[in-house]
């Protein structure tokens, strides 16, 4: 979280994108806490 904060004041708006990319993969790989719907939302954006 402190790193994206981090991103957003620096203006890295890319680099915020990875990061939620990076959460939920591994709340869908790891905890399989997801749902079609949602990993299509995350494919879309």
């Amino acid at each position: 979280m402190l790193e994206t904060v981090q991103r957003l004041r620096q203006g890295d708006l890319s680099g915020v994108g990875e990061l939620m990319t990076a959460s939920h993969v591994s709340l869908r790989d790891d905890y399989e806490v997801s749902c079609l719907e949602l990993d299509l939302a995350v494919d879309a954006a």
